[in-house]
């Protein structure tokens, strides 16, 4: 779960409390007061979100891009965040987001072409759901 700390602080926490701590999602539901399934699909959308091959390259290597572009990586794309929202946090232009993504975009492509994007937890997409209702983390509650 390495990856995990690239998430927003929110989605780390939750992820890492799963998963590191072994709490279950009834009892994550319990505690912040939200319904099972709530929490359940919140989980599952940040588990395919982090065996993404694009996740696993930004957080490869932003840290050797340009500030801003390195910046505007990890809240759009490793946080997932809005471009908006990365634009009033950079204080820039949604136009110089959106350059930048494009900049972005492209080296995940050329890293594609000369087959350097690996899925980086090679865990099929109904393992992930598998491993929630068969961990006993997921309720009857629908």
């Amino acid at each position: 779960m390495q990856l995990a700390s690239y998430l927003a602080p929110a989605d780390r926490d939750l992820v890492l409390a799963v998963f590191a701590r072994g709490l279950s999602v009834a009892e994550l539901a319990r505690a912040a007061g939200q319904r099972q399934r709530t929490i359940t699909r919140r989980l599952r959308r940040l588990l395919l979100h982090l065996r993404r091959p694009e996740f696993a390259y930004v957080a490869a290597h932003h840290e050797a891009w340009p500030p801003l572009r390195r910046h505007t990586a990890s809240i759009v794309l490793l946080q997932r965040r809005s471009r908006i929202h990365a634009a009033r946090v950079l204080r820039v232009s949604i136009y110089t987001i959106r350059r930048e993504m494009d900049a972005i975009a492209i080296l995940i492509e050329q890293a594609r072409a000369m087959g350097r994007l690996m899925n980086p937890l090679a865990i099929p997409r109904r393992a992930t759901q598998v491993d929630l209702h068969a961990s006993g983390r997921e309720g009857s509650e629908r």
